[in-house]
Order: structure tokens, then C-alpha cells, then sequence
């Protein structure tokens, strides 16, 4: 278990998005590119993304993500310092689907979980050393059908070495305490 505190400053771009229903200019996507995003509400008569973290089995386009990367963690980190791919060849693992715990209340807090499992099929062990949150988001003007992906937390879990066959399993719990 690692405590996590490294969200990063798109986190923080989200949530003013949608806190002031306007656009957020310049946030930066996982491709280093600055995008413009709205929250959906803004957009009439269409199926808008927004922060979307739910990614399926077999998607390590958005999503609760693990990596090989040290680089030390900053608040301007827009991308995992080294990702591992998703897939069974070398230094790859299996990504599957998402879980969300229910939302529960334990004054003073106020939580919920979001989990991920990842398979080794590798044949090697692979060591793990982040793990991070990417969001799928559409554009800002266009958010049904350009969407990109940005980062929101990324932290360091210290040498995680996952054998080959073995599950990893992630789970981030986001909580508000008063």
C-alpha cells in the first residue's frame, strides 16, 4: 500500500471545467499537445466524454495505468514517465477492466474505490515503479468525436516485481476529509 498525493495539474483543470461549466484552455494531453476542454453540459444535443476513467479489458488508452518509470514525480507530469504496454509480449501486461467500489461515508470522510488488474503474461518478471490515472476527455467545441487523453495523478510505488503469471491489482481510493 502507497499513499497517493500526486495529482497533477490537469486534475485541477478538470475540475474547474466542470465546477464552472466553461472552458479550460491549455491542458496538456498525454501527447504533450495543449487542448481546450469543456464540461458536457456546455455542449447541446450530444453524447459528450468527460473524464472518463472506466477503460474495458484490453484498453491502455485511459485508465488507471502502471509504468517502469523513476523520474520523480512533478506537478507539471502530463504523461507516465515509461507506461507498459498493454499485451502479452515482452515487458508488457495484460490490462483489464475497472472496478468502482460503492460511495461510503465514515465521518469525517467521504470515499470511494476505482481498481485495475494486470495480467503478466510476459514470460519475464516486469518491474512496476508508477502508477497513474489517465482520463478520456473530448475537445472542447467537438467533444463527441475528438477525444484525448490526459493525465490526472501520477505517483511512484516504489519496485513492485510482478512474476511472470501473476496479477498486479491497483486500487486508488479518492476521498474528501473534513
Amino acid at each position: 500500500r502507497r499513499l497517493c498525493r500526486s495529482y497533477v495539474k490537469q486534475m485541477s483543470q478538470h475540475l474547474r471545467a466542470m465546477f464552472s461549466r466553461a472552458t479550460e484552455a491549455s491542458v496538456t494531453d498525454t501527447g504533450n499537445t495543449a487542448r481546450s476542454i469543456s464540461y458536457p453540459w456546455e455542449v447541446a444535443n450530444t453524447l459528450a466524454v468527460f473524464a472518463r476513467i472506466d477503460a474495458g479489458s484490453a484498453n491502455g488508452n485511459y485508465g488507471i495505468h502502471v509504468g517502469t518509470g523513476t523520474t520523480a514525480v512533478a506537478i507539471a507530469d502530463y504523461a507516465m514517465a515509461t507506461v507498459i504496454a498493454h499485451g502479452v509480449g515482452a515487458g508488457q501486461l495484460q490490462y483489464g477492466a475497472h472496478t468502482f467500489g460503492a460511495h461510503a461515508v465514515s465521518a469525517p470522510t467521504s470515499s470511494f474505490t476505482v481498481s485495475r488488474t494486470f495480467v503478466n503474461g510476459s514470460g519475464a518478471s516486469i518491474t512496476v515503479q508508477e502508477a497513474g490515472i489517465v482520463c478520456l476527455t473530448g475537445q472542447a467545441g467537438d467533444p463527441q468525436t475528438t477525444q484525448f487523453n490526459f493525465l490526472l495523478a501520477r505517483d511512484l510505488t516504489g519496485a513492485v516485481a510482478v512474476a511472470n503469471g501473476q496479477t498486479l491489482t491497483v486500487t486508488y481510493t479518492i476521498k474528501c476529509t473534513v
